[in-house]
């Protein structure tokens, strides 16, 4: 079943995933940003205002979403999990009706063992 990995982060942290489309698109950007930073500059150099100016975001908004840089860079890390796991699988399906993601999930599984082991 495919996650939204900001909301096991929030769940974690005892913080309320985004309440609107907007927050969550925001936090979204923010876990991409910090995607394309971390590999950039690798975690000890990525800094949060790098983070927040690729997110196209005031620096301030960070902290509404998460509370330190490992925070969200665990973020990232689930979202490189969901990536390598059910690649593509959210752009195809969208992610309103759970149950096609698992059953898109298990079927892609299926096949790509059925193509290995076959």
């Amino acid at each position: 079943m495919a996650k939204d990995p900001s909301a096991a982060t929030a769940k974690e942290t005892g913080r309320s995933a985004p309440r609107s489309r907007r927050g969550a698109r925001t936090k979204a950007g923010l876990v991409a940003a910090a995607r394309v930073v971390f590999e950039r500059d690798g975690f000890l150099d990525a800094r949060i205002t790098d983070i927040t100016r690729e997110a196209g975001v005031a620096a301030g908004s960070f902290y509404t979403y998460f509370d330190s840089k490992e925070e969200i860079f665990q973020a990232v890390v689930e979202m490189v999990q969901e990536d390598m796991l059910h690649p593509r699988l959210r752009e195809r399906l969208g992610d309103e009706d759970v149950f096609a993601l698992i059953d898109a999930a298990n079927r892609d599984y299926l096949l790509a063992y059925n193509g290995t082991h076959g």
